[in-house]
């Protein structure tokens, strides 16, 4: 049975992770946009193309009317350069909690009535500490299967695009790069700053 294998360009890591280095304490959420995911019909995989990440929120979490209004300008955004919203990520606040929680979900299926073969990625909060000394993949994957939501576990689903990614990243961090990145709750507060972060690559 085919299944789809989810791919992470550098752009789309690298802002997960600087999202979550910036609120390390706290609980951190956003979205992942590429072109439309094809269902799979054969045994071979399905490639999705993860061309970039939106940061939402950090701090108190909920599929409140903010998420709701933050979902449908990255969707209309994104729209008219022919790509959508084709997963969620999400960060716990406590290290070590690898629950893919009720708000996680909810969001999480939110997106996948308008995607069916969307993903959810979990950061790994374990991780965080080792990301510039022992650059690794700090997120799990999550498919929904029927009703629920399960982990990948044989880790052929996900990839990165690039080989440097990981660098790019240990880079990034050193450089203080997550200090400048912003959410979307962030441009509500201060509607100057970006929330696409159009140089944060750069």
């Amino acid at each position: 049975m085919g299944y789809v294998e989810y791919e992470l360009s550098p752009s789309a890591y690298v802002k997960v992770m600087l999202h979550v280095m910036k609120y390390p304490s706290l609980a951190v959420n956003g979205v992942l946009v590429g072109p439309k995911i094809a269902t799979p019909s054969g045994e071979e995989p399905v490639k999705a193309s993860v061309v970039d990440a939106v940061p939402l929120f950090h701090g108190q979490l909920s599929l409140a009317p903010l998420t709701e209004i933050a979902l449908t300008q990255v969707e209309s955004y994104f729209a008219e350069k022919g790509l959508c919203i084709i997963g969620y990520y999400h960060a716990n606040e406590r290290l070590g909690d690898a629950d893919f929680g009720s708000v996680a979900r909810k969001i999480a299926d939110r997106i996948f009535a308008n995607c069916p073969n969307s993903c959810a990625l979990l950061v790994d909060t374990d991780k965080l500490e080792k990301l510039m000394t022992t650059p690794t993949i700090a997120v799990k994957l999550f498919t929904r299967a029927g009703p629920k939501w399960r982990s990948a576990e044989s880790g052929d689903e996900l990839k990165l695009s690039a080989p440097s990614t990981l660098s790019i990243l240990a880079d990034y961090l050193g450089e203080n790069r997550h200090k400048r990145i912003c959410d979307f709750g962030e441009h509500l507060e201060d509607l100057t700053r970006d929330w696409l972060n159009p140089n944060i690559m750069d």
